[in-house]
């Protein structure tokens, strides 16, 4: 009996050594968590995969189920919905997104309604809906941002802006610095005025050029204003990836439809940007009319004064008409409309 006593104690302590050197091994492998790379590379391999609600993988995603999947695949542990995975990790702004951050779409930086991986370039993958599956696509209707990779330091690097390419079409330097006075110490450095732009104008809610005015543009379509208010950064978000292809009115001077149809030998530029961009270096300068509220030289020749300074300079109306004619135009309204009563 005795003897049977030592043994069991003999294998209890066998037992524990065995745990003592084997588990923590177990457990490193068990608990590794992956890199940015690993998690993407995990994002694409369910590249067209269905949307289905309440879908967790691996044939059929939600947008929560797909983002739980991938990093549980490399490590991670994350909760199942969208409104509990926007607690997890650490809040980063949309500046410092990097490749594996978590961006959160629709609703609320606090209530969003979808989610989906930041893969870099403005882009995200993610169960997009049941049309398309799990996709690529650019970020759209952005609330907030979450880091979730331990490994990954929030100091950002330089931002990259996803609307490079429009911006430096709808971007005019001069009007920029015509336009806000306020900015004088800035001189005509096209370099400096784009900068302030990029980093207060939009947020502020400053016209960058002629073809697109946020405030006259919220205005103008009841849908933006009523979801973005004065969210100015969000206003100019919408109509950079959707407004200007869907030919909303954009500014006092520029209609796209309107511009398109006035100008039929500009059919060959294709694009919307394309009328975007010869509108700015071209069609301003040209005198074209490129909206039912303002012909340039009509304007020329109803005031012999401004004709007499700017001769055939027809960018100059429609600057001068931005910049002080319109207000003017409206005060005669007013009058006449006290008048009439």
């Amino acid at each position: 009996m005795k003897r049977k006593r030592i043994n069991i104690k003999i294998i209890v302590f066998t037992i524990m050594m065995l745990c003592t050197i084997v588990m923590p091994c177990f457990s490193r492998q068990a608990f590794a968590v992956g890199t940015a790379s690993d998690i993407i590379n995990e994002a694409k391999k369910h590249l067209g995969k269905p949307y289905v609600k309440g879908g967790n993988g691996p044939n059929v995603f939600d947008c929560s189920g797909f983002t739980k999947y991938v990093f549980g695949q490399v490590g991670y542990n994350l909760s199942r919905t969208t409104y509990t995975q926007i607690n997890e990790g650490q809040a980063i702004s949309r500046s410092e997104l990097k490749p594996g951050d978590l961006v959160f779409e629709r609703g609320t930086a606090a209530v969003p309604e979808h989610v989906g991986i930041y893969i870099g370039n403005g882009q995200i993958i993610h169960a997009a809906n049941p049309d398309d599956g799990v996709k690529i696509g650019s970020i759209y209707e952005y609330v907030a941002a979450r880091r979730i990779i331990k490994d990954t330091p929030v100091a950002p690097p330089a931002p990259i802006n996803p609307y490079e390419s429009i911006d430096k079409v709808i971007f005019d330097a001069d009007f920029y610095a015509q336009r806000n006075q306020d900015l004088k110490w800035l001189g005509n450095d096209y370099n400096a005025l784009y900068e302030h732009w990029q980093e207060h104008g939009k947020k502020e809610g400053r016209a960058p050029s002629a073809v697109f005015d946020p405030n006259y543009y919220a205005v103008n379509n009841s849908d933006v204003k009523a979801t973005y208010g004065n969210n100015w950064q969000a206003v100019y978000e919408h109509f950079v990836i959707d407004g200007y292809k869907q030919n909303r009115k954009s500014s006092p001077v520029f209609d796209m439809e309107f511009y398109k149809n006035a100008n039929p030998d500009l059919k060959g530029l294709g694009s919307d940007l394309g009328f975007l961009e010869h509108f700015i270096k071209h069609g301003m300068n040209e005198g074209r009319q490129a909206s039912k509220n303002f012909d340039p030289k009509a304007y020329a020749e109803r005031y012999s004064d401004l004709k007499n300074e700017y001769g055939t300079n027809y960018k100059l109306y429609f600057n001068q008409y931005l910049l002080s004619g319109l207000n003017f135009v409206e005060e005669l309204k007013c009058i006449s409309y006290k008048l009439s009563i």
